[in-house]
């Protein structure tokens, strides 16, 4: 479609897409060399504002009957209730341009198989995590190869949610990141823990399930828990427990209860550690002695907004819980998430 027509007056008009739909505003300027430049600076700075989600049709176009009608659509693709989101095998085909793309046949088969069905705003974490392993056993992918597909369905959720008005999934980031240091898996906490004192273990289980501060974690109580939508209301934010954590949350209930706190000490009261043997001393050399290095207790944080991610949070709901709201470092860490080979 061109962007910039003549009309049957000879005047300009201009052709916008927006929210999968076509919009056609008159400039009202004679067709000229002068005018068309005109115009095509015009349809740049639509463009650029489009791509980085600032787009405002008043601003452009004040007095346009249309303003009215891009209001009307976007509070029904805003609303809950209205599914008219394509999915995303739809949206691959039929409007993402992927002309300049060299992917094989069988991957993009595969890619349509593992998210294709789904709305382009529901693909989540664990969607991708199960798409990359599909790759890897498969296909056998190499890792470059894999940062090139990655890199392709990143490209159509960006254009997705910019067309659609839905928030975006993270930056994928590989050429700007070194992929050496990858964030501790789920098998890697459960190696590292096995090797802490029976009486911690829940304690670091719960932060790297949880990935809430260590304050917030002993200050925890039952009253506080909803059952029906499996989160903690905190005074400031609602901390969401995942499957595997709602399973270690019940067998602690047996334990603690019939007292105030989740982590209750001696007569019922909240749980007092030291924390600097416990994150200086004991972690360290739990991750010795599990074969990694002695890592740092930062590096609980770093896999707990991976595993986060991976269990269907979105990156603001990750950031709230966790405390991290450098997205940077959120998207330097689930993009080593991705890539992690994984052996």
């Amino acid at each position: 479609m061109k962007s910039i027509v003549r009309d049957n007056d000879g005047t300009l008009s201009l052709r916008i897409k927006i929210l999968g739909c076509r919009f056609n505003e008159k400039t009202g300027y004679p067709d000229s060399p002068q005018n068309r430049s005109l115009v095509k600076n015009l349809d740049r700075k639509v463009r650029q504002d489009l791509q980085n989600g600032v787009f405002d049709y008043m601003s452009h176009f004040p007095h346009s009957r249309n303003a009215s009608i891009l209001k009307s659509l976007k509070s029904r693709f805003l609303s809950p209730g209205w599914r008219g989101l394509p999915t995303f095998e739809s949206y691959y085909k039929h409007q993402f341009s992927s002309a300049s793309l060299s992917i094989s046949e069988d991957i993009v088969r595969l890619m349509i198989d593992s998210i294709g069905h789904l709305k382009v705003d529901e693909v989540v974490g664990y969607h991708l995590i199960n798409f990359v392993d599909a790759l890897r056993e498969k296909m056998d992918i190499s890792q470059r190869s894999l940062e090139k597909v990655l890199s392709m369905v990143f490209d159509v959720l960006n254009c997705a949610a910019l067309q659609y008005v839905f928030p975006r999934p993270f930056r994928f980031v590989p050429n700007c990141i070194k992929l050496d240091d990858y964030p501790l898996t789920h098998q890697d906490i459960h190696r590292i823990t096995n090797h802490v004192p029976v009486k911690y273990r829940e304690y670091f289980l719960f932060k790297y399930y949880l990935g809430i501060s260590t304050s917030e974690l002993l200050s925890l109580k039952w009253s506080d828990y909803d059952l029906h939508t499996s989160t903690f209301r905190l005074q400031h934010k609602q901390v969401y427990v995942e499957p595997y954590a709602r399973r270690l949350l019940f067998h602690k209930m047996k334990k603690t209860g019939n007292f105030s706190y989740v982590f209750s000490g001696i007569h019922g009261k909240k749980r007092t550690l030291n924390l600097i043997w416990v994150h200086k001393i004991c972690w360290p050399q739990a991750c010795l002695s599990a074969g990694f290095p002695a890592l740092g207790i930062n590096e609980l944080k770093r896999a707990s907004v991976a595993y986060l991610f991976e269990s269907g949070l979105s990156i603001g709901r990750i950031c709230c819980q966790t405390g991290l709201y450098f997205r940077p470092m959120i998207h330097s860490i689930l993009t080593k998430h991705l890539l992690n080979p994984r052996d």
